[in-house]
């Protein structure tokens, strides 16, 4: 069970920089896996003792040892019960009802980045309108923020990349962007410095979503969370210090309604990531052209951000 509960945990650790991801997983596996056969095969030593004494017996077990060490490459690693795992966002860029952009982001939880993905998927990065042997180099990295409605589930992979979607994406009559509404702003009469910021979560015709995450960065003193009570800030990806707020779901009967109480001094930045489940139809079509291997998580990412 120890084993078995590393192997699958080696598999998702693909926080650790390259080169040294390949390699430090395989030395943990190693390691393990030889402290499990001691602790199994210990009591045998003492009846063995007299064949493992032999030096024809030894010879055999390291060459079958370098055999099953040369052979094992030559397969490939991912199947459908240890599948690949792979992570596509459908990343909208907002402006209160406006969608200043919509792309592509890939990420993967292990060692074999994005490039082991396309070299035996050819029809994603076709799909993608990347040419034939294109370079990684012309590929864009995710900008800081991208995965935000998923922390900190991102700090299980080291890169992503973004892929422009190519084309305009226009707005259904009846559908409507999540956003953020400053409802009312009061200072403390006894403290002229504060201010106490009344501010609500729109989720627009969303219908389908999984987490709002709030990311405030500024002199932010407390809020109507947790007792009114700040936690330790978080630092993400060499950012400013900042406050994190999950909000699971969508509140059925009326918006997110909250307050955020701050020094005067500089105003709060608020940026607001809403992941919904709800794919549209190019998405849709991209994660169908994954392989039976490849296990596809996807979704969409609204983000936008605020001065208040």
């Amino acid at each position: 069970m120890l084993w078995q509960t590393l192997q699958e945990k080696m598999g998702m650790a693909g926080s650790i920089p390259h080169p040294f991801g390949f390699f430090v997983a395989d030395i943990i596996m190693a390691a393990t896996s030889g402290y499990v056969v001691i602790l199994a095969l210990s009591p045998l030593i003492p009846v063995a003792g007299i064949w493992l004494a032999s030096s024809r017996i030894v010879l055999f077990l390291v060459s079958l040892s370098i055999l099953g060490a040369s052979v094992s490459p030559q397969f490939f690693p991912y199947n459908t019960y240890a599948p690949k795992r792979i992570l596509l966002q459908r990343t909208f860029s907002t402006q209160g009802q406006r969608i200043l952009g919509a792309d592509y982001d890939l990420a993967v939880f292990d060692a074999n980045s994005l490039p082991f993905v396309f070299k035996n998927v050819e029809a994603v990065p076709k799909f993608l309108g990347l040419e034939p042997g294109f370079s990684w180099k012309t590929v864009s990295k995710s900008p800081s923020g991208t995965w935000m409605a998923i922390y900190p589930i991102s700090r299980l992979f080291v890169e992503s990349y973004r892929f422009s979607a190519g084309n305009k994406v226009v707005l259904k009559d009846d559908q409507r962007l999540p956003h953020i509404i400053l409802q009312n702003v009061k200072e403390d009469i006894l403290n002229p410095d504060r201010k106490r910021i009344y501010v609500e979560i729109d989720m627009g015709s969303l219908h389908e979503v999984w987490a709002s995450v709030l990311n405030i960065t500024g002199p932010l003193t407390s809020w109507s969370f947790s007792d009114e009570r700040l936690p330790v800030p978080e630092v993400v990806n060499g950012g400013p210090p900042s406050y994190i707020c999950r909000l699971s779901g969508k509140d059925t009967s009326e918006n997110w309604k909250f307050w955020l109480e701050a020094n005067t001094s500089k105003p709060l930045q608020v940026d607001l990531a809403v992941l919904d489940h709800e794919l549209d139809d190019d998405t849709r079509t991209l994660l169908h052209l994954f392989p039976s291997w490849a296990a596809t998580i996807a979704g969409s990412t609204y983000l936008s951000s605020y001065l208040i």
